[in-house]
């Protein structure tokens, strides 16, 4: 029997869930999280991006790949439409330079997602949990 939920979980719900499970080295038993946010938000970059350090840490090259190249063409498209509507830009946190490091590093077999890299966002997320 399937549990039956009266308020459905939100995109943002499962996001924290797909991104703390990750940074703290539980990448491949919370995909299934970063999946559902996807399925929820599926043009939300930050989702989509997570779910591309989650796919590393998971030993999924192809699938973090797949997932970059979605976020390149959509940051591509986007600063194309700010600079035609010559408009202020909302800067994201993911970039296009961060994102196409991190294909070049997938494609030649290197995981990007760095123990270092893990560390930063670990004391990132513990600071924004305590302030």
């Amino acid at each position: 029997s399937q549990l039956k939920l009266k308020t459905p979980i939100s995109a943002d719900s499962w996001h924290a869930l797909c991104w703390n499970g990750s940074i703290n080295n539980f990448a491949k038993d919370v995909i299934f999280a970063c999946d559902n946010a996807v399925k929820l938000e599926p043009d939300n970059l930050n989702i989509r991006g997570r779910r591309a350090v989650a796919r590393s840490l998971s030993a999924d090259t192809n699938g973090a790949i797949e997932e970059i190249e979605f976020i390149l063409s959509k940051l591509y498209r986007q600063n194309l439409e700010n600079m035609l509507a010559i408009k202020a830009k909302e800067y994201s946190p993911i970039t296009y330079a961060e994102q196409q490091s991190r294909l070049d590093d997938l494609k030649e077999g290197k995981n990007p997602i760095t123990d270092q890299k893990l560390d930063e966002w670990r004391q990132a997320a513990k600071k924004a949990r305590d302030s």
